[in-house]
């Protein structure tokens, strides 16, 4: 069995760093130090090592299973996950150029941002305008917006200032004092 810190840590007076290995008989409780994090605990197999390819075996390997897929290979979009609650639905999948688009609609003055809002059709856009940007001008203009997009449900927007209200205890959002 072997023991690899996952953290910088000490045992019996000698300093170990992250992926260093630390010696059996230093360390009293290994499990304990797994669940706490700490280390790593690497049991030895019984088996026989596992086999060996050469370069050619695992290149054409890939080969083989590439030539089971079907259409083209299209690399995915990345994207950005945006936190705005603590629950899991309250994270917002945004590609860059969503993000480009919010920027450039908070950089504009707020009545230009509202006449961008109007010709927006994203979802995501509308949200992350919604929640990021202070202004009440874009902040309605994103909840109307996604409410004339979006009349069958309940609007994506998240109410801010209803949750403010909650959190403060004080209608309309504002501060106890």
């Amino acid at each position: 069995m072997k023991l690899i810190a996952k953290r910088p840590c000490s045992f019996g007076g000698r300093k170990f760093y992250i992926s260093d290995e630390v010696p059996r008989d230093l360390v009293l409780a290994p499990a304990s130090q797994e669940k706490l994090g700490i280390l790593s605990v690497l049991r030895d197999r019984e088996e026989e090592p596992a086999e060996t390819f050469t370069r050619e075996q695992v290149d054409g390997m890939i080969a083989e299973a590439v030539a089971g897929l079907t259409g083209e290979i299209i690399p995915a979009e990345p994207y950005v996950d945006i936190m705005i609650r603590e629950d899991p639905a309250g994270v917002v999948h945004a590609a860059p150029e969503e993000i480009r688009q919010v920027f450039a609609i908070m950089q504009a003055n707020a009545e230009e941002g509202a006449r961008r809002i109007a010709e927006v059709t994203d979802e995501n856009i509308l949200i992350l305008l919604h929640v990021a940007d202070s202004r009440k001008t874009i902040k309605n203009a994103a909840r109307e917006r996604a409410e004339r997009l979006f009349p069958a449900r309940e609007s994506p927007v998240p109410d801010t200032e209803t949750e403010e209200a909650a959190d403060t205890g004080i209608e309309g959002g504002g501060a106890a004092i």
